[in-house]
């Protein structure tokens, strides 16, 4: 029972993690359209874990962290990741409904985020306010030491 209650919460929460993504298409800079892919595959993720869906929690934690990266600013939103965060989303709601979902599938998936986070580690975050882009100017002039 509990657990089809987690698979239609989940299916809700898939439909609008693909609304809010072809959105963020057409507006990669919108940080609340982040945030709401975010706060999906947050729950789904949690959610998942609590009703014993272990696979999906694991696979969903990986697709997270792209999603933690891009809200910090250390990695960009753009078509591809668009395309690879609804190749994921399929893989979710596959799983959900128990269908066979290739191991190299899911694999191939979290690789090519992988691949994304590990080209954007070396980069510092982006600055989130003015007070952090001045800083360096500050700690060059003596202010704040």
């Amino acid at each position: 029972m509990e657990q089809d209650i987690f698979r239609a919460e989940a299916e809700e929460l898939l439909d609008d993690l693909e609304a809010a993504l072809l959105e963020l298409e057409a507006r990669p800079d919108d940080r609340e359209l982040v945030n709401r892919v975010f706060r999906a595959l947050h729950t789904v993720k949690g959610s998942g874990k609590m009703f014993g869906f272990d696979a999906i929690a694991a696979f969903v934690h990986q697709v997270e962290t792209v999603y933690d990266a891009v809200r910090d600013g250390r990695l960009t939103v753009d078509g591809e990741l668009i395309s690879r965060t609804l190749a994921a989303r399929d893989v979710v709601r596959r799983l959900l409904r128990d269908e066979d979902v290739p191991e190299a599938s899911q694999e191939a998936i979290l690789a090519g985020f992988s691949a994304r986070l590990t080209a954007t580690a070396s980069r510092p975050a982006a600055p989130s306010s003015r007070a952090e882009l001045a800083r360096p100017a500050e700690i060059a002039a003596g202010v704040g030491s």
